[in-house]
């Protein structure tokens, strides 16, 4: 072997050397820890989800208690108080009303909080096709999360407080006024999970959606 293929192999050697010694170094500074990320994450995950399923049977538990004809009976008259029929009707209703009293900045707020959340809870149910609890008391379809009921219920009532507040000089109605829009979006979502048709974790997911979404749309729009 010449002087030249030697020290072409010696090199060969060294940086064939180099290289596995850098491999190994990636593997130890890079993918390890990034394993025990992901066990941690998994780990954290796994505990987050039966802490979700034991709140969930628990919520459900506790108002199953309460279950009685006069129960179901009230539930059910709160829960159709906000199907979709009714609510396309109060929607149509209230946008009419602001449109007559040219409200127009509460009015695009109304109409974009709507929209987007009808399209968001829409996504959701059937993008992760969550099935509905087994021990409904009603009669529903669809899928389970997140709840629509309490989303749009959330939207709703929230804007309708924002908006008509400082129409109510009086402070004490003003606040009672605000403290039946809190107790209707309460009503309608806690008879979801009383007549069975919704996971309480599927209406706590609602109402963050619904009062994210109003929050959203009004800053937005008092922007402009």
């Amino acid at each position: 072997m010449s002087l030249g293929d030697r020290y072409v192999s010696d090199a060969c050697v060294i940086w064939g050397t180099k290289i596995r010694l850098r491999t190994r170094r990636v593997f130890i500074l890079r993918i390890i820890p990034e394993l025990i990320v992901y066990w941690f994450y998994m780990l954290f995950a796994e505990q987050v989800v039966k802490n979700l399923i034991h709140l969930d049977e628990s919520v459900f538990s506790f108002l199953y208690t309460y279950h009685t004809p006069r129960g179901i009976q009230a539930m059910s008259y709160i829960t159709d108080f906000f199907d979709p029929v009714h609510v396309l009707m109060y929607t149509i209703a209230l946008i009419l009303l602001l449109w007559l009293h040219k409200k127009n900045t509460h009015l695009y707020q109304f109409v974009f909080a709507m929209g987007t959340g009808a399209i968001i809870i829409f996504l959701l149910k059937y993008g992760l096709r969550v099935p509905r609890p087994s021990h409904a008391l009603i009669q529903e379809t669809g899928y389970s999360f997140a709840s629509g009921h309490a989303a749009i219920s959330a939207i709703f009532f929230v804007l309708i407080g924002y908006m008509y507040k400082n129409h109510i000089s009086n402070v004490f109605l003003k606040y009672s006024f605000l403290a039946l829009c809190v107790a209707m979006v309460f009503l309608v979502s806690i008879s979801r999970v009383y007549l069975g048709v919704h996971y309480f974790t599927d209406v706590l997911a609602g109402v963050a959606i619904g009062a994210i979404i109003s929050a959203m749309s009004i800053i937005s729009f008092n922007r402009r």
